[in-house]
């Protein structure tokens, strides 16, 4: 199974055990991920208008978008528990340190059940972003700039907090050959329950 299955796989499978209904979709980027989840309500977050257009294009009609920058507001503007499940798949990553930090608290936060990371982690040294510095791999003219890794995520950060790894693979760099670990994570909000 590609990692890219194991990750809608997994959402879709906490989605189902947490019977959540609403689900906020951070970093949504253009779809390719979230035209395979199964939840009822799905609201998608960018920053870049073109990314955001071309997944609500994919998405089911009654899919909602915002254009938000996260750097800017890390979802400060949203309710507690305005949503069943949060997920933030290749996000965090892309935001400053202290700004990734903020989100991550929110996404627990606004969650009333539960919260799904995905992140890349440098194999030599968790503290350095993974190196990041595509083409318009989507073939979205002018959002290269969004693409950009700025900050790191160890796994005992995530651990630590509470959260389940759910998939651990090991992957190689197309721009530097170095080696990465790509990381799935898991929380249940406001429960002893074990995820998956």
């Amino acid at each position: 199974m590609s990692t890219f299955q194991y990750i809608h796989e997994t959402c879709n499978e906490v989605v189902a055990q947490t019977e959540s209904t609403t689900l906020l979709d951070l970093c949504c980027g253009h779809g390719e991920l979230s035209q395979h989840l199964i939840c009822e309500n799905i609201t998608g977050v960018d920053a870049y208008q073109p990314y955001l257009d071309v997944y609500l294009s994919k998405m089911n009609p009654t899919t909602k978008g915002i254009l938000m920058d996260l750097a800017e507001d890390p979802l400060s503007s949203l309710k507690d528990n305005s949503y069943d499940t949060v997920i933030c798949i290749d996000g965090v990553e892309h935001l400053e340190p202290e700004k990734a930090v903020c989100l991550i608290n929110n996404m627990e936060r606004v969650a009333s059940k539960a919260v799904i990371i995905f992140t890349p982690v440098n194999s030599d040294n968790p503290e350095v972003p993974v190196l990041n510095t595509p083409p318009d791999v989507w073939g979205i003219e002018g959002g290269q700039e969004w693409q950009v890794h700025k900050s790191a995520h160890p796994p005992e950060y995530f651990l630590d907090k509470g959260y389940k790894i759910e998939l651990d693979s090991l992957a190689k760099n197309a721009y530097d050959a170095t080696w990465y670990r790509e990381l799935l994570y898991s929380k249940i909000i406001n429960s002893s329950e074990t995820m998956i």
